[in-house]
């Protein structure tokens, strides 16, 4: 059985956070045919109890990089292929240290890597290593500067601009570095191919999948509000560039007069966000606990993305739990699935509003969305079908490097 060394910024325990629930999902899945070891932070109690819980046999606890002495370098740097070494470089070599250790203890056959912060340590060991990338943030870059809609003044854009610059050399880097690396998306995966310049097999799609607690809220019989549901977490700029060109351009030209109410769920709503979208049928909810069950009564989920890159999971999810989608084409570039079938697709105003309507107006639209969504995600986004995808490119980087060996 191979032996997996998992690399975390954080412990992966707050599945209301995109990247922790990704981890999580593929570790308990890998764990069914490899061992897997957690090597990262261990921040709360109780973490290192729940090791099994996760998939992780056991663990190496790395520190936590300090917040203050660090070097005044840091600031004049292009990339960010070696901003951990620049910025802190004790902690660098200490965590090189850790990682040589924590390999040759468990005996490590692989190392993947879902620590874009942490990537660079990796570079120092001999072990096939794999690279989650999850969204590109060069993509990510990209369409925030070229978002009309966004108001920022000179200042903001360059510092767009020299952050952009220095992401895109570190994922310059990494690519080539690393054996292989993992994305969310094709137009993800088509980013980083242009950043490394490197071959195609070197970049792989693995998407997101959907939890069985959502699959297990979709197999039940809800009433349905005649009402719109927006969830996902507010201090995410894209989110919050979401919510305000849906407001501004399709909610109050369009729906506010149909008497539709809109819920908007999750945290980092700000007081400023919440007057900007003052309305007496916008519903500010914060963090849901039951958020399957909540969402499944409403009528519409609305994904109005103009930008930002990745796998919407809030998709998944909504087609999980039998919730009809109307989105920009933006928010569903990652999903195998059909427009105007599994899901509704606009990206002018007016036809979104429309849309909206159309399948609040219409029980038999909205019964056909929901049962090609549900089976759309059922086919293709359990997280045993994706983990699947990623145990067999494991193995098969480390047959191929037992291969160059041998030779």
């Amino acid at each position: 059985m191979p032996r997996i060394l998992i690399m975390c910024e954080k412990f992966p325990a707050d599945l209301t956070d995109g990247n922790h629930l990704r981890v999580s999902h593929l570790c308990r899945e890998l764990a069914g045919s490899n061992e897997c070891f957690y090597f990262g932070p261990l921040e709360m109690q109780g973490e290192r109890g729940a090791l099994p819980q996760y998939g992780f046999s056991d663990a190496w606890e790395l520190t936590r990089r300090p917040k203050t002495g660090r070097s005044f370098r840091r600031h004049f740097r292009l990339s960010n292929e070696r901003f951990l070494e620049i910025s802190s470089p004790k902690y660098f070599h200490s965590a090189v240290i850790a990682l040589r250790q924590a390999v040759a203890r468990w005996n490590i056959d692989a190392v993947v890597c879902f620590a874009p912060g942490l990537a660079e340590v990796s570079l120092r060991i001999n072990v096939p290593k794999i690279l989650d990338v999850t969204d590109s943030l060069t993509l990510t870059h990209e369409r925030i500067l070229s978002n009309r809609r966004r108001k920022s003044g000179a200042w903001g854009r360059m510092s767009r601009i020299l952050k952009a610059t220095r992401d895109k050399g570190r994922e310059r880097c990494l690519v080539r570095a690393y054996e292989c690396t993992t994305t969310i998306s094709d137009a993800d995966r088509r980013a980083l191919l242009r950043v490394s310049e490197t071959s195609g097999d070197k970049i792989v799609v693995i998407p997101n999948g959907v939890s069985a607690d959502a699959l297990k809220v979709g197999s039940q019989e809800f009433e349905h509000e005649r009402s719109i549901i927006f969830w996902g977490n507010l201090d995410f700029a894209p989110n919050r560039t979401a919510v305000e060109y849906f407001f501004d351009e399709i909610y109050l030209p369009y729906l506010a007069r149909r008497e539709i109410d809109w819920h908007i769920v999750g945290r980092g709503a700000s007081d400023v966000l919440r007057h900007r979208l003052g309305h007496p049928r916008i519903h500010f909810h914060g963090f849901v606990d039951d958020l399957f069950s909540y969402a499944a009564q409403k009528g519409v989920m609305i994904n109005p993305m103009i930008e930002g890159s990745g796998l919407k999971n809030k998709v998944l999810e909504a087609l999980a739990i039998n919730l009809p989608v109307v989105t920009t084409r933006m928010g569903v570039e990652a999903i195998n699935g059909r427009g105007g079938y599994d899901f509704l697709v606009a990206d002018e105003p007016k036809e979104f509003a429309r849309c909206v309507e159309s399948v609040l107006d219409d029980v038999s639209i909205r019964s056909a969305l929901a049962t090609a969504g549900r089976q759309l995600v059922e086919s293709q986004y359990t997280w045993p079908k994706i983990a699947k995808q990623l145990d067999q490119l494991i193995h098969t980087i480390i047959s191929q490097s037992n291969l160059r060996k041998a030779i």
